[in-house]
């Protein structure tokens, strides 16, 4: 699914389920109204390259997959998560730009894993109650967290509870409400 532009979908920009060594990039997704992309159920693809504008829900919403990298998005303006890992694997998610979304910027959640990096993400301007810049919880990082630039989040920088993670570091965090790296009952 690829170089396409979609605007003012009630559900969502794309959804896309069953895939396989598939890839959803270059597409241009503004004002949907639930999450700008979905992918649930992917075994062996990517999403690269899409620019998401004004997202009611997540910018990117990924579930019950595999996948070999989340790379070179542009999410602005959600109203949740602007990158959901749910139940889900991923190599890497590198080079997102992610601004102005009102809860926190990266999510890995439950039984999720970034087998490699997630690296070279700016994330800024996250306005929300409780948003934190890269967040994993429960989830796992297995090599780093790496080359990061997070700035102006209502709460933390990076903040991982009840999740793993291997390396953090070069991250470069400023004006983050709270704490620039945070852990509850986290493991390395």
């Amino acid at each position: 699914i690829s170089n396409n532009k979609i605007s003012n979908a009630s559900y969502a920009g794309i959804l896309a389920r069953g895939f396989k060594n598939s890839a959803i990039e270059k597409n241009t997704i503004t004002n949907s109204g639930k999450s700008a992309i979905t992918a649930d159920k992917w075994s062996g693809g990517f999403i690269h390259g899409n620019t998401i504008t004004s997202s009611d829900s997540y910018g990117i919403y990924i579930e019950n997959s595999v996948l070999h990298s989340v790379n070179d998005n542009i999410i602005k303006n959600c109203n949740n998560f602007a990158l959901d890992l749910n139940g889900s694997t991923t190599e890497t998610i590198q080079n997102n730009t992610i601004d102005g979304c009102k809860k926190s910027g990266i999510l890995i959640s439950t039984n999720s894993v970034v087998n490699q990096n997630i690296e070279g993400n700016t994330i800024k301007n996250l306005t929300g109650e409780t948003c934190h810049g890269i967040y994993i919880y429960g989830g796992k990082v297995v090599n780093k967290i790496t080359g990061n630039t997070i700035s102006d989040v209502s709460t933390n920088g990076i903040y991982i509870l009840k999740g793993s993670a291997g390396d953090i570091t070069g991250n470069a965090i400023n004006n983050a409400k709270a704490y620039g790296v945070a852990f509850s009952s986290a493991t390395f």
